[in-house]
């Protein structure tokens, strides 16, 4: 009789780890701006694709085109940590706002990402559509010189259009129902000045990208801006399986 239970529990302990996290973790919702109430929702779940090397193919809403992830390694040894390269290729095409590439990288370094000629900066996504640029910085958080378990990983968000103009971004560390704070970060949002017009997170159980209806000019940029942070996160060695709060 205690052989069959423990073997019951074991059977039951594998099962559930084997499978994924929201299989026996229920992960609530991302707490967003009321800003982003009616905002236009693009869900990510075609893009969850492993690693693979290939071109896949990107429909979003009106927005089609592809994307690849790619990693490469260097380094490593007995006394050196191996560093490792990801970079995603994405071309979008849409009739409204025509032909565009992104390029977003940086660098795992084992403990998560970081961009490797700076310090202060953990990921970069260039987006282009002819002479047109627009880059998109992800700052890396501060790590505590003594802690135990998981610091809160806080994200500023930096973006310079092709005409000087900034658009800011932080990461959003609350859940709906909860009022404790997440660790990792449980969604983005997206802000011109004081105004939120975007952002990346849980919406009804599926992650999804939201493009605020007040976003005007910059739908186009924000949708972007949503994608380079999908894929950071998608990327990142430090995302929790589950949601650590």
């Amino acid at each position: 009789m205690i052989k069959t239970a423990i073997l019951v529990l074991s059977m039951t302990i594998a099962f559930t780890s084997a499978g994924p996290a929201g299989a026996f973790f229920k992960v609530p919702d991302t707490l967003f701006s009321e800003s982003l109430e009616g905002a236009t929702q693009y869900p990510t779940e075609s893009l969850n694709l492993k690693f693979n090397y290939k071109e896949n193919t990107l429909v979003l809403g009106a927005y089609t085109g592809t994307w690849k992830n790619r990693k490469s390694s260097k380094g490593g040894g007995l006394f050196r940590k191996r560093d490792h390269k990801t970079s995603t290729d994405i071309l979008l095409e849409s009739s409204e706002h025509g032909r565009w590439e992104m390029l977003c990288s940086g660098s795992l370094k084992g403990f998560g990402l970081t961009f490797e000629k700076d310090d202060n900066i953990d990921y970069r996504c260039a987006m282009s559509q002819g002479e047109a640029q627009i880059l998109m910085t992800v700052s890396s958080y501060k790590k505590p010189k003594f802690a135990l378990g998981q610091t809160k990983q806080e994200r500023a968000i930096v973006v310079t259009l092709a005409d000087g103009t900034e658009l800011s971004g932080q990461s959003i560390h609350q859940l709906v129902g909860t009022k404790t704070l997440t660790k990792p970060p449980a969604g983005y949002e997206i802000r011109h000045d004081d105004e939120v017009i975007g952002g990346l997170g849980r919406i009804a159980k599926k992650q999804v990208i939201l493009v605020a209806e007040d976003a005007d000019v910059y739908q186009n940029t924000v949708f972007m801006i949503g994608l380079g942070l999908y894929f950071f996160e998608k990327n990142n060695l430090e995302k929790a399986r589950e949601m650590d709060f």
